[in-house]
């Protein structure tokens, strides 16, 4: 198995048997992303604020995205990766900037992609998700993220951002706290 700690998702399958099997997927998967384009997925519900972070303001961005964008959790880190430098513009405006958006190639995106999933230690049942928000003290705008139930997902988190991609009964998380 690519990463010990995947074996707790249930989506756990043949494709995380090894780094080529999960890479050729990826590779396979990828232009299904791509042929909807940066749009073709929206959040159904999202928030955004400027808010504190352990001492230091940070963009909060948080998007709760329907289930049909992706097949599975695995999936949805994928949609993540080739959606990531538009983003913040989804979910912070109305009407997202398209300028934001620069996708990786798809050589270039699959490899960031399979190093992130392999070398990844964030890999958390849902209600060890759920503690985490509770913990963080969120402002008012992100309240809705305790009412969800999250099954599992990536959580990353150190002194000057964090970063959530999750599955849900309600969809698919994503959340971030980042400078800028």
């Amino acid at each position: 198995m690519i990463n010990d700690r995947l074996s707790t998702f249930s989506c756990c399958d043949e494709r995380v048997n090894d780094r080529d099997t999960f890479s050729a997927w990826a590779s396979g998967r990828w232009p299904f992303h791509e042929s909807r384009g940066p749009l073709g997925a929206l959040p159904v519900r999202r928030a955004y604020a400027i808010a504190n972070w352990r001492g230091t303001e940070l963009d909060h961005y948080a998007g709760l995205y329907p289930r049909d964008t992706a097949t599975d959790i695995l999936d949805f880190a994928l949609f993540e990766a080739y959606t990531c430098s538009i983003q913040q513009s989804i979910i912070r405006d109305s009407e997202p900037d398209l300028d934001w958006f620069r996708p990786d190639d798809l050589a270039t995106g699959v490899a960031g992609f399979v190093r992130y999933i392999t070398d990844n230690d964030s890999i958390y049942a849902g209600f060890a998700i759920q503690r985490r928000i509770a913990a963080w003290q969120l402002p008012p705008e992100f309240a809705w993220l305790s009412e969800l139930n999250i099954n599992e997902g990536f959580l990353f988190e150190s002194t000057s951002e964090a970063h959530i991609c999750a599955a849900t009964d309600e969809g698919f998380l994503t959340f971030m706290a980042l400078n800028g």
